[in-house]
């Protein structure tokens, strides 16, 4: 009995794990995504209009100050939830970067490379 009782919950916990890893991926791909429709040098005007049309209840946009915004997805184990930073410069974007909610500076190894301006 207690063989086929550890079964069912060795099984449960597997299909919950499965279904938790597709979720956490398919966030991160919408994240991505993000990045790649909002372009370099759009106006905040034009980046707000985008992100409230892709709204989601995995999305929320916290506007850090005048030249930051942060798009983050529901904080996950482990904090490897991605956010997308977006910075602007003179009220233009001038990068999109992905980093995950426990460090501003460290691109997690599978999220698409930072899009920045060049320095002019």
């Amino acid at each position: 009995m207690f063989v086929l009782i550890l079964t069912l919950l060795m099984l449960s916990f597997a299909g919950y794990y499965k279904q938790a890893t597709e979720i956490k991926l398919l966030r991160h791909q919408n994240i991505a995504n993000m990045m790649q429709i909002i372009k370099l040098g759009y106006s905040k005007e034009k980046t707000e209009e985008i992100l409230l049309k892709a709204k989601s209840p995995n999305f929320k946009l916290e506007k850090i100050n005048q030249g930051e915004w942060i798009l983050s997805t529901p904080l996950e184990f482990g904090a490897t939830n991605w956010l997308l930073v977006i910075d602007f410069k003179n009220d233009k974007v001038a990068s999109l970067k992905v980093r995950t909610s426990d460090s501003m500076n460290i691109k997690p190894d599978s999220a698409p490379n930072d899009i920045e301006l060049a320095i002019q």
